[in-house]
């Protein structure tokens, strides 16, 4: 588990600096997602966020991200790609 963390904090924090997007690394137990790792709290203060399911197991839920196109969110999400 401290693998994914770490991996997913340097991939947290190069979205926040090249797309101003927070991240949170969560982990899926049914339809919950808890969160285990990410940005502070007070970076999505009144932002919608984008569930992105990494596999059964783990998903990521990202903020300020709709104010993209589409193909800049599919950026987004391939960067998250490869900590599963």
């Amino acid at each position: 588990m401290a693998n994914i963390i770490e991996k997913f904090l340097d991939s947290a924090a190069f979205i926040k600096e090249n797309y101003s997007a927070t991240a949170h690394l969560c982990a899926i137990k049914g339809k919950r997602w808890s969160y285990i790792a990410g940005n502070s709290a007070a970076d999505i203060s009144g932002s919608l966020s984008f569930r992105v399911p990494l596999d059964k197991q783990w998903g990521i839920v990202v903020y300020h991200i709709n104010k993209y196109p589409v193909s800049q969110k599919n950026e987004i999400v391939k960067i998250f790609d490869a900590l599963i």
